[in-house]
């Protein structure tokens, strides 16, 4: 299955096409559960399992937001096979990791490709994506797609997203994601920190097979 959810001529939510900011705006959010069969977030001592709400914050700050997110990626996404009974589906996994460059790291990388990492679609696989979350203090992160954030939400002026506020996080993370379709789209990490600032984390996700 295709996920033509993000490109920059087809609507989060509709089979139109947007060809200003006026027509963005006019549409409806997509939800993330269209792509995400699973979010999970792992502190390094807990597993958290995101939770779907229409929210009223992921887009509109009370004044601004931080010029840039201190996210970022902390290391390469590694697939896992969620059979783990099955020694074929062990093995697989190692060769879909051997083979298969996840994040390129360099320094010499062009500041836009630095978002852009590949995630094993389907539900047989987990994606661990290790995000390094800085010193500040999280218990308000959502999950959905970025370009949602560029709408005035649905008719009640929310947006779908997957919401982490089981504890306060921060530090090095995983987020553990089982997707159920295939293509690439632009998702956005809405955080809040402890002093009230607001940020997002764009990632380029490509998923494939």
């Amino acid at each position: 299955m295709a996920c033509s959810c993000n490109s920059s001529t087809t609507a989060p939510n509709s089979s139109g096409s947007i060809q200003s900011w006026y027509d963005l705006q006019d549409y409806a959010p997509r939800n993330p559960l269209d792509l995400i069969w699973l979010a999970q977030i792992y502190d390094g001592a807990n597993t958290d399992i995101g939770v779907f709400l229409n929210s009223s914050t992921y887009n509109t700050p009370p004044s601004s937001w931080l010029a840039a997110s201190p996210f970022s990626y902390n290391g390469t996404p590694a697939c896992v096979t969620n059979e783990t009974t099955k020694p074929e589906k062990i093995l697989e996994q190692s060769n879909w990791n051997f083979t298969h460059l996840t994040r390129n790291s360099s320094t010499l990388l062009a500041p836009p490709l630095r978002t852009m990492i590949f995630l094993r679609g389907g539900k047989e696989w987990t994606m661990n994506i290790p995000v390094n979350l800085g010193a500040g203090s999280y218990s308000d992160l959502e999950l959905s797609f970025l370009e949602n954030a560029g709408t005035r939400g649905d008719y009640l002026g929310t947006i779908p997203v997957i919401s982490f506020t089981a504890r306060a996080y921060t530090g090095s993370v995983t987020f553990k994601i089982i997707s159920q379709q295939l293509g690439k789209v632009s998702m956005g990490l809405r955080a809040i920190d402890a002093s009230g600032n607001w940020s997002m984390f764009a990632m380029d996700w490509i998923v494939v097979p």
